[in-house]
């Protein structure tokens, strides 16, 4: 499967509320992540821990809305609200 289908297919189970899962599901072992705040994780274990921490502190979603999708090449950014 190329990676425009595994971003879309992981947006999919983000906009579900299973964000951790996706982490899991979706991210190499080295992935590197940034944030609109500056915050960077460089690793999938750092990403886990960090949405973990997220998805806790959240008492009650009310939706999920996607935004956008960017892949370029191995490199891919989606913007949620």
């Amino acid at each position: 499967m190329d990676i425009k289908s595994k971003v879309a297919e992981m947006d999919s189970v983000v906009s579900t509320g299973a964000i951790v899962d996706a982490v899991q599901q979706f991210f190499a072992d080295n992935a590197s992540t940034s944030d609109y705040n500056g915050g960077t994780t460089t690793n999938k274990e750092q990403m886990v821990q960090k949405m973990e921490g997220f998805a806790g502190a959240i008492a009650q979603v009310n939706g999920i809305t996607h935004h956008a999708t960017i892949v370029d090449g191995n490199e891919s950014a989606s913007e949620f609200t």
